[in-house]
């Protein structure tokens, strides 16, 4: 099974852990391509096509300025301890195990407006470019339209046979990939919460609830949907009356 995840604002080099490996982004090429545009913004354009405050704007100007393909240790960090979100304090991976570090680093990819696609293990550096960011590549129009066919292939290439892809991304970040094109069966899940009597999808807990998934899986070498199933969490269950073949609904 392998599993999608968006990445985070928040990010930061610093960490109590190691990761068990690194490695380098598998499109570090291209991932220079798009920093030789974002590179040309000044931080007005960046305020503007990111809707960001003028500090972090100049913040991320300077990242721009210092960004490189090949960082070194002390400017770099493995992409799974690199970000700070919601999802990845569910994720929780500074204290994962030895063989759920393995797991992740088979079968985790997360979706990056700059890098493409992240192993847990690849190194890089701070940035800031969410992938709806309206920004021209080359001959592309979006980033959308610059990483889809490559980021498709590449799933693929990943993907054994009947295998399934459990989808945690945002849909920012999925619908870069042409789900039609790839060769799994996809797998969304939802996490409602009762409240004022009605099921509600909350957001902090949708995206926490998304990196406790994620490591439920590592911990336990998910591979099938049954398995996915038997997830239950901070009061969280299945419920198979809402859910579906393409979607699993847990409810608190």
């Amino acid at each position: 099974m392998k599993i999608l995840l968006s990445p985070a604002k928040l990010m930061s080099l610093d960490s109590e852990s190691i990761w068990n490996k690194t490695s380098t982004p598998p499109f570090i090429s291209e991932a220079e391509i798009v920093m030789n545009s974002l590179k040309k913004l000044n931080p007005k354009d960046l305020m503007s096509k990111m809707k960001i405050s003028q500090n972090l704007a100049e913040m991320n100007f300077e990242r721009n300025l210092d960004w490189k393909s090949k960082p070194s240790t002390k400017e770099s960090t493995t992409s799974i301890l690199a970000f700070k979100g919601e999802v990845y304090r569910g994720l929780n991976a500074e204290n994962l195990s030895e063989s759920a570090q393995i797991y992740l680093n088979t079968n985790l990819f997360i979706l990056s407006g700059l890098y493409g696609i992240l192993r847990p293990s690849d190194r890089l550096m701070l940035y800031r470019l969410e992938m709806g960011t309206i920004l021209e590549v080359e001959d592309a129009k979006s980033l959308y339209a610059y990483w889809d066919d490559s980021l498709t292939n590449y799933l693929n290439s990943k993907l054994k046979k009947n295998e399934i892809v459990l989808n945690l991304a945002s849909h920012e970040y999925s619908k870069v990939l042409n789900l039609k094109k790839l060769n799994a069966q996809i797998i969304d899940v939802d996490f409602l919460d009762f409240k004022d009597g009605k099921l509600k999808k909350i957001t902090v807990y949708f995206k926490h609830q998304r990196g406790a998934l994620t490591r439920y899986c590592a911990e336990n070498k998910v591979e099938t949907s049954n398995e996915i199933k038997l997830y239950n969490h901070e009061g969280y269950s299945f419920d198979e009356k809402l859910s579906s073949d393409s979607k699993l609904v847990f409810v608190r």
